[in-house]
């Protein structure tokens, strides 16, 4: 099973090297996707920094591209 991350206003993150706003999208199949572990890793590394950002990620279960 993949998992994406989603933020508290349902984008995901899409993996680009952009600023937050080019690497998030309100389209699904625009998330990049991970394992279990490496998704829940990667929202807790997001999350370390929410007071910079301004998001909150949560690890969203059953994608498919």
């Amino acid at each position: 099973m993949l998992y994406a991350l989603v933020t508290q206003d349902g984008r995901f993150y899409n993996g680009r090297a952009s600023n937050w706003d080019g690497n998030l999208s309100a389209d699904k199949r625009d998330a990049f996707l991970y394992g279990k572990d490496a998704a829940d890793f990667r929202a807790a590394n997001f999350n370390s920094f929410t007071k910079v950002h301004g998001f909150t990620f949560t690890v969203v279960e059953g994608m498919s591209k």
